[in-house]
């Protein structure tokens, strides 16, 4: 009988594999390709993509704000940027440092956030204590800032690579340093241990300190610190400190920086402080330009509380390296830290101590010889806790100029007309100065003792 070719047969399986359907085989091979192609250019057009527009993103307006860029000096921007309180290896000089221009955004009271070209944060900085520091010049910062971004860091460090950095209290390895090395054996949590030859003050202040009530106010919440620190030491009649009673501690003294203005420091310190402070800038001398005290005022201000007959000493020292060297700023400071009847009040640059601001007013709180570094209690607590400073960086940040350190306090004010009060602008502010009488010098520190 008549068969089909092939029709019934079986086929052989190496037929089968190698012959039957070699075009499923190169479909598959073929789809592989594509697919893995596809998967390949979908990634690198993604990363390029974001890489392109993450690159945008942070030279932009809102992306310089979210980075806080801010320019110094008058040089350029490459060589003076600085990111929150990284310095970016690069010395800050005294020439650097009076013109900080920051582009920020800030808390404009009701919650909201809005950009500041001119004005820092508004503490010690709204040209306070540094004046034209934080004014724009004739350059938008923010064209500057696009052409030139730097590579920024988000740690914090000091003004040097060298220099060791900012320990602030916010670890229980910080407060370990409060403690004498040699004695501290097992730290806080073990025995025995004992407190360091320098740390009597921290504690002292502990019963009265309290943060500034507003953002001008940062050498009179220090003055009142200082006021407070010294109020156990009885009789207060005989020992010479005079602490105003708030009616609303009554009968209780306790220094507030509502109360520590009178007819001393109106003849003295500011013609008006206190009261109205809250109304805003320019409600009282302190709030008016050129924003806070400095360094005399501020000595002015604890000598009208500390009675000279009763033994007490003022003294304002203005950190000139040529007469005021860093072993003998060490040195001073070491030694009122010794004193329990001994304070210190320091006055330094913030940007050049590794902190985002500008001039600012603290007590000194402790020294720690194994690190040497100084204890700085932040008045501005909402802002920075108190920090472990060491000596060189603290020098040098008190070794910067304050635009208007000396002026004709306190009369001069009253010839500034309201626009004056609250200069921000160039043009206002060189008015301002002028009518003030505004001259350039160095910051210090203050020391206040029992002789």
């Amino acid at each position: 009988s008549y068969q089909k070719p092939h029709a019934d047969l079986p086929v052989p399986s190496s037929y089968s594999n190698s012959h039957a359907s070699p075009s499923s085989e190169t479909r598959r091979t073929t789809a592989y390709l594509v697919l893995g192609t596809l998967f390949v250019g979908f990634c690198f057009g993604f990363s390029v993509g974001f890489w392109s527009s993450s690159t945008s993103y942070w030279q932009s307006d809102e992306g310089l704000q979210r980075l806080g860029c801010h320019q110094v000096g008058d040089g350029p921007i490459d060589a003076h940027m600085y990111h929150h309180a990284d310095v970016e290896n690069k010395k800050v000089t005294n020439d650097d440092v009076p013109w900080v221009q920051e582009v920020i955004m800030y808390d404009d009271g009701d919650g909201s956030e809005k950009q500041g070209n001119a004005i820092v944060s508004m503490e010690d900085s709204l040209i306070g204590k540094s004046l034209v520091e934080d004014l724009v010049g004739e350059s938008d910062p923010i064209d500057l800032l696009r052409k030139n971004l730097p590579s920024l860091s988000s740690t914090e460090t000091t003004t040097t690579t060298t220099a060791r950095p900012n320990e602030y209290m916010n670890h229980l390895e910080a407060y370990e340093l409060l403690l004498d090395d040699d004695r501290k054996s097992g730290g806080l949590l073990g025995s025995p241990a004992s407190l360091g030859p320098f740390a009597t003050h921290y504690f002292l202040y502990n019963s009265g300190i309290d943060v500034q009530v507003n953002q001008a106010y940062c050498a009179v919440a220090s003055a009142a610190a200082v006021l407070n620190s010294l109020r156990f030491m009885h009789p207060r009649s005989e020992v010479g400190v005079d602490i105003p009673t708030d009616s609303t501690y009554a009968p209780y003294s306790y220094a507030t920086q509502m109360d520590l203005f009178g007819p001393c420091t109106t003849q003295k310190v500011v013609s008006s402080a206190g009261a109205t402070s809250f109304e805003g800038w320019g409600s009282d001398s302190v709030m008016s330009f050129p924003y806070g005290l400095n360094l005399d005022q501020t000595a002015e201000l604890l000598r009208c509380h500390l009675n000279a007959t009763a033994g007490w000493s003022v003294a304002a020292q203005q950190l000139d390296d040529t007469h005021l060297t860093l072993s003998k700023m060490r040195y001073d400071m070491k030694n009122a830290l010794a004193d329990p009847s001994s304070r210190i009040i320091v006055n330094y640059h913030r940007a050049a101590a590794g902190q985002v601001g500008s001039g600012h007013f603290s007590p000194v709180g402790a020294y720690h010889p194994g690190t040497d570094s100084f204890l700085i209690l932040d008045m501005a607590r909402y802002k920075y806790p108190p920090v472990w400073m060491s000596a060189d960086v603290l020098y040098k940040s008190m070794k910067t100029y304050d635009s208007c350190g000396g002026w004709d306090f306190p009369g001069a004010q009253d010839k500034l007309d309201d626009r004056l009060k609250v200069a921000r602008k160039e043009e206002d502010v060189k008015e301002a100065m002028k009518a003030l009488g505004c001259q350039k010098t160095l910051r210090g520190y203050i020391i206040a003792k029992r002789i």
